[in-house]
């Protein structure tokens, strides 16, 4: 059955990008006649089209290319074997899990130690398929401890603390992807760290959504006894520094579930 399902899933994520991709190529500034007569051709030019999601045990690839193995596993499961290897990453992925499906695509196109270059296109049509989607990727222990011995002005000693808080480009991806996404669509944007799982995304505030200015963005964390109260203190801090334009409001909502 889950193969069944699989194929039926690339079929519907397939012609969603043929529908969507002339306006999402116009919203980007790339429209032109090639994406509205042949959006195949430009699909295959810009994303992995023709889609083709197939089932893995694993949520990290052992030889196999990355893009499209699809587990499934409830979010709970999901989330624990991602962060059961944290310490022992070194490079950072990225995964999609689909609210109410107990299913995880990952989308992965490049991994490397400081970023993860992934197919944001399929996230945008799985918005018009489903209803909630949540953008998970990690920061392992290996990647934030060398960040932190190399940027000793930005990092303190605490870096696993620091690396639960979500990086300026987390943000810029999920203010883009909301944007771009369904109206509808319930996005989140999740990282996997040391200590547990750091959940953010927009506040609903109309027009304004996704609309921020940063206020003194530092990661710096000082030292504590208590890690976890630590990182929701930080995570509160951060949020009274990231306010929607010409407002008081927080543009981000928080939160933060430790996992062991």
């Amino acid at each position: 059955m889950p193969k069944a399902e699989l194929r039926e899933l690339s079929k519907a994520v397939n012609a969603e990008a043929r529908r969507r991709h002339p306006a999402l190529m116009k919203q980007l500034g790339r429209n032109g006649l090639a994406a509205t007569r042949w959006p195949r051709l430009t699909l295959r030019a810009e994303t992995p089209y023709p889609y083709h999601f197939h089932e893995d045990d694993s949520f990290y690839p052992s030889k196999q290319p990355s893009f499209g193995r699809a587990i499934y596993a409830s979010r709970e499961e999901g989330l624990q074997a991602i962060h059961e290897q944290i310490a022992g990453r070194r490079l950072e992925h990225q995964w999609l899990h689909i609210g109410g499906a107990n299913l995880w695509v990952d989308v992965t196109n490049e991994a490397s130690e400081t970023a993860v270059a992934s197919d944001e296109y399929a996230q945008v049509f799985l918005s018009y398929l489903f209803p909630q989607l949540s953008s998970v990727h990690i920061h392992p222990d290996q990647v934030v401890r060398q960040l932190a011995i190399n940027n000793t002005l930005d990092f303190s000693e605490n870096y696993l603390l620091e690396a639960a808080l979500p990086s300026p480009g987390d943000f810029m991806r999920h203010v883009m992807m909301i944007k771009r996404s369904a109206p509808n669509s319930q996005l989140t944007e999740q990282v996997v760290s040391h200590y547990g799982v750091t959940s953010f995304t927009t506040v609903e505030a109309g027009e304004s959504t996704g609309y921020y200015q940063s206020h003194s963005y530092t990661r710096l964390i000082e030292q504590a006894d208590e890690p976890i109260a630590a990182i929701r203190d930080a995570l509160g801090a951060l949020s009274t520094r990231l306010l929607l334009y010409d407002d008081v409001t927080p543009a981000f909502d928080f939160a933060f579930q430790p996992l062991t």
